[in-house]
């Protein structure tokens, strides 16, 4: 029985069943004319690098030859950003690849792309296809040239990225009009500031904080913030890990927020693998689920958590469960950290608008609303990837847009019982129980966002 993700369709819009407390919407799939384009996306390609703003969406098209195209949805309206038939701005001949890391903000869409005879560079659609840097771009405070860009980010016009030159990596500040040095090779590392950053693997960018995750020459991995005027280091392998053993060993996704907030994952030993949280006005770092927390829905020695996607209040992420040695992954589950209420999402071995799911792809959150590609198939006959809009309403158990007296009788007519989310289990583990009661009295007379 599907649970979770029970959907049917109405005049093309799909919509919760009564009692689903969970909304999923279609946004394309095999059978969606391609945004400025002709024909549909078929089955052979691949939704991934979403990244959701509100109600603003983009995400890249893959093929077996890399990322080929760049769309976007805003107000509504899908468009095409940019493809391999797209003419390159300062450059020669169309656009061939595109790399996975795209921006996005007030609707406009950043990201680096590549051409032929080694072009690349870093783009913005914002008021028509316009060039940020690209070969030409002299690295600020140098006498040479970028060599390669990408990880672009995005918030109200300013574009961070990482930048590759002679003198090595670095991350930059596009601020309108000129290009800023965030940290570079010349840049000690916080805090003993005896070392130079030599490697840039992943970065976010809001409202003037830049998170990355740097090392220097011999490997040693950090998260650093910078706010404009000081750079400081939020973990490292000398950071203790938050409810775990030891020190971190390797970190991964690394978001931020408005505020400063800082999102990631890390590794520890034995193999530790968790969710973390650093509150920029405490100064202090927490966890947020690991492989020893309990998640909803998930029941396993080996589970595990995967990449986290971060809206500034809440946190979504995925939920792994393993075969065992060798740890293969077994299959799952979209999971939310939402105020503060682990919330099963959707499993990965359930129907979504009678799509059996096969694999997760990307998913971005944003509010109460998760988007998510996966790839699937219907009847044993593959349908491709497809993208999905998740909206959740926690303890709104009748779906009538409230949380009340009607959702709390369904509650307690099946209190300490298996049950489905009609029936009350709110955080999808399969019961009814006190757990789900506590939510839904955190949102009691409240309606849905």
């Amino acid at each position: 029985m599907n649970m979770f993700c029970k959907t049917f369709v109405v005049l093309g819009i799909s919509v919760a069943t009564a009692g689903a407390a969970i909304t999923t919407t279609k946004i394309v799939d095999k059978d969606t004319v391609k945004w400025g384009g002709t024909g549909t996306f078929g089955t052979a390609v691949v939704f991934s690098s979403l990244i959701v703003d509100g109600g603003d969406l983009t995400f890249g098209a893959a093929n077996l030859t890399g990322l080929g195209s760049v769309y976007k949805r805003t107000n509504g309206t899908g468009y095409l950003v940019a493809n391999n038939s797209t003419l390159i701005p300062d450059g020669t001949g169309s656009f061939t690849a595109f790399d996975r890391k795209l921006g996005l903000s007030d609707g406009d869409v950043v990201f680096s792309g590549e051409g032929s005879s080694g072009q690349f560079g870093v783009y913005s659609d914002s008021s028509g296809l316009n060039k940020i840097m690209n070969g030409s771009t002299l690295v600020p405070g140098e006498t040479f040239y970028f060599t390669d860009a990408d990880l672009p980010s995005i918030h109200y016009g300013d574009i961070a990225f990482r930048g590759v030159s002679s003198g090595g990596n670095g991350v930059y500040l596009y601020d309108g009009s000129t290009i800023s040095v965030i940290a570079d090779y010349d840049t000690t590392i916080p805090p003993a500031n005896t070392a130079y950053f030599d490697t840039i693997v992943g970065l976010a960018y809001s409202n003037g904080y830049t998170a990355f995750i740097g090392a220097d020459s011999s490997g040693n991995y950090g998260i650093y913030l910078d706010n404009g005027s000081s750079l400081i280091c939020i973990a490292d392998y000398d950071t203790a890990i938050p409810g775990g053993t030891g020190n971190f060993t390797w970190f991964k996704k690394v978001q931020v927020d408005s505020n400063g907030n800082v999102v990631f994952g890390g590794d520890g030993s034995s193999r530790q693998r968790g969710i973390y949280k650093y509150s920029r006005n405490t100064s202090t770092l927490s966890l947020i689920a690991d492989r020893d927390t309990t998640l909803p829905g998930i029941s396993s020695v080996y589970s595990s958590v995967g990449y986290p996607s971060y809206d500034g209040s809440n946190v979504a992420f995925f939920g792994i469960i393993d075969r065992g040695p060798p740890y293969v992954p077994l299959k799952h589950s979209l999971l939310v950290d939402y105020d503060g209420h682990l919330i099963n999402i959707c499993k990965g071995d359930e129907k979504v608008d009678g799509i059996d799911i096969l694999q997760f792809g990307d998913f971005a959150l944003s509010g109460n609303k998760i988007t998510l590609s996966f790839s699937g198939q219907v009847n044993n006959d593959w349908v491709g990837f497809s993208i999905y809009e998740f909206e959740f309403c926690p303890g709104d158990i009748n779906g009538d847009g409230f949380i009340n007296l009607s959702d709390l009788a369904i509650l307690l007519a099946n209190l300490d019982n298996p049950g489905s989310r009609e029936d009350g289990d709110i955080n999808g583990d399969g019961m009814v129980d006190s757990i789900d009661q506590a939510i839904l009295l955190d949102y009691y007379n409240e309606s849905c966002p």
